[in-house]
């Protein structure tokens, strides 16, 4: 469950790592024979979304390991090293680009620009509402198509930087279709089907961790999602890594973003 659930806070964007090793993990005195090492829980680091670079002197006192900025409202990625590890947000509020190719060129000059000074790109925003996807209905599969090309393109520059999909918004199961999606009803699109659709298309190939934003909404963070109408529960997030799971990208984190 560690492995999946990267964040305990609303808004915060995450990344697995390695602490200090453990006591069994280091050298026994003489004459004692070492055991085996304990294996290492992930260590998650903690962000907060901070839109712009200006903000950030407002969340310095909270000693956090990451900030979240925005090309919608930065425009740009950093052009310094920041004293923050930085998710930027790649701007999908349009929709599907009008030239694929086009924009797969800005966003390599993108990551160009960013080498060096962020270490993350998210590929949009709850994808799965219409209102950030230029009021138009939900479409997974024009996504996977976008976020193809973001991949490629960043890693063409930059491979190590980590792509992380669009955080989906929890909406809840949605009854009916539109344009030939199920749990969809053309304002938003059910998040766990939305996410399934992704993975059949193969977008497993083009993100390096899969981004959700697992809000608690009236719930205690404790609570058993499935006991919950909706799944509307931090835990909600167990659902989509389950998800994951059927389609081989357990070991894909998930960031919560």
């Amino acid at each position: 469950m560690c492995a999946a659930i990267v964040a305990a806070l609303l808004g915060v964007a995450c990344v697995l790592g390695m602490g200090a090793q453990p006591p069994s993990a280091r050298a026994a005195p003489p004459g004692q024979t070492t055991p085996p090492p304990t294996p290492l829980p992930p260590h998650l680091g903690y962000g907060i979304n901070v839109r712009m670079e200006s903000n950030i002197p407002l969340v310095a006192p909270l000693g956090l390991d990451w900030i979240k900025l925005w090309e919608e409202y930065e425009g740009e990625p950093p052009t310094e090293r920041l004293d923050y590890q930085v998710l930027f947000v790649v701007n999908l509020k349009s929709g599907m680009p009008p030239d694929l190719d086009d924009w797969g060129e800005d966003i390599r000059s993108m990551a160009k620009d960013g080498k060096g000074f962020v270490e993350a790109y998210e590929i949009g925003n709850e994808p799965n509402v219409a209102s950030f996807w230029n009021n138009q209905p939900p479409d997974p599969g024009k996504y996977v198509e976008v976020l193809k090309v973001a991949y490629e393109q960043i890693k063409a520059v930059d491979p190590d930087a980590i792509v992380v999909s669009a955080g989906l918004a929890p909406v809840g199961r949605i009854e009916g279709s539109c344009n030939g999606w199920s749990g969809n009803n053309c304002e938003a699109m059910d998040e766990q089907e939305y996410a399934r659709q992704m993975f059949l298309l193969g977008a497993g190939d083009y993100f390096d961790a899969f981004g959700y934003h697992p809000y608690g909404y009236a719930y205690e963070p404790e609570i058993d999602a499935h006991t919950v109408s909706n799944t509307f529960a931090f835990r909600g997030v167990e659902i989509m890594h389950d998800l994951l799971e059927e389609r081989n990208l357990g070991h894909k984190p998930i960031w919560a973003t």
